[in-house]
Formats: C-alpha cells, sequence, structure tokens
C-alpha cells in the first residue's frame, strides 16, 4: 500500500472508483486538499460515464487461475456494461499501454475458462486517471487475437527463463 501523504492524483482517484463500486466509505480528509480536488475531477468524469453506459457491478477484486495456461489474475471489476458482461479496468497514468491490452484479453480467458456458462460478451473497458493531474480517459477493447498471442509468448518465455534460472 502507499503512504496517504505520498498520494498522486491517480492513485486516489483510482481509489475512489474502487470504493464506489465497492460501496465503501473512504474518509479523503487524510490526504492533501490538492490532491483530493484533482481526483474529485477524476471521479466526477467517471461517474458521467458511467451514467452512460448503464455501468451495474456483478464482481470486483475477483483473483482467478487458468489451469489451462498456467497463469493467474486479478480483475478489477467484471460489470453489466450496456447490458453485456464485462471486464472494467482501472489504470493509473498517462497512457493505455501495451501490456494493459495484453493484461485485459489474458483477464478475458481467465474469466471465461473459470465461467464458462457466463462468457465476457461486452469486450473490456479500461477507465483511465491520470496520475500527476486530473485527467480522465476511457477505451473499449473488443477480440484481439494479437495480444493473447503476445501473451503466450511472453508466458513461453517466463517458463524458458525460470529453466535458465535453475542453471545458475
Amino acid at each position: 500500500m502507499y503512504e496517504k501523504e505520498e498520494a498522486d492524483v491517480g492513485t486516489l482517484s483510482h481509489l475512489m472508483i474502487d470504493c464506489e463500486v465497492k460501496g465503501k466509505a473512504l474518509n479523503l480528509e487524510e490526504f492533501p486538499i490538492n490532491i483530493v480536488e484533482q481526483a474529485k475531477t477524476c471521479f466526477e468524469n467517471f461517474q458521467t460515464w458511467k451514467k452512460r453506459h448503464d455501468f451495474n457491478p456483478v464482481e470486483t477484486e475477483i483473483s482467478l487461475i487458468s489451469e489451462k495456461y498456467q497463469f493467474g489474475g486479478t480483475i478489477d471489476c467484471i460489470a453489466q456494461i450496456d447490458d453485456k458482461l464485462s471486464i472494467a479496468d482501472w489504470k493509473t497514468g498517462k497512457d493505455v499501454y501495451e501490456d494493459h491490452i495484453i493484461q485485459i484479453i489474458a483477464y478475458k480467458v481467465l474469466w471465461d475458462e473459470n465461467f464458462p456458462d457466463h462468457p465476457i460478451t461486452g469486450g473490456s473497458h479500461v477507465i483511465r486517471t491520470g496520475k500527476e493531474m486530473a485527467m480522465f480517459s476511457y477505451n473499449w477493447y473488443g477480440d484481439f487475437p494479437k495480444a493473447w498471442d503476445v501473451f503466450m509468448h511472453l508466458r513461453e518465455l517466463y517458463d524458458l527463463a525460470k529453466e535458465i534460472k535453475k542453471l545458475k
């Protein structure tokens, strides 16, 4: 966890979104006022997005394991978004990077393997807040087979690196 005094805008706005989705209270008095004001702007943008997309959380912080592919992960949120079962992921930073896309595609595989009767049909919704200033963006990703290919190659490299490590 982070120290509240060292919190940045993105960390706090991420926390605000997470608490709202989980129905938990958050004491904003514990954070620097300049950070709180900017994080509130991000949070208000999330509220606007949520209203436009008929957002209804189903599960939060769900940790899953793929027996088939031998990896695991923790999904921020599974939600009905615009009446379709979807992944919602909160990101903090300047952009949505390639590794974020690879990660959410892997999350879809995790979910679909563990809940084959309730597959993800609405894609992945990435909500990004700025780290150091009030920024908000939304990206939607449907099928992304090349991202899954990259994940599988990275998974193979991980196993190969473990084998090399054994030789040291």
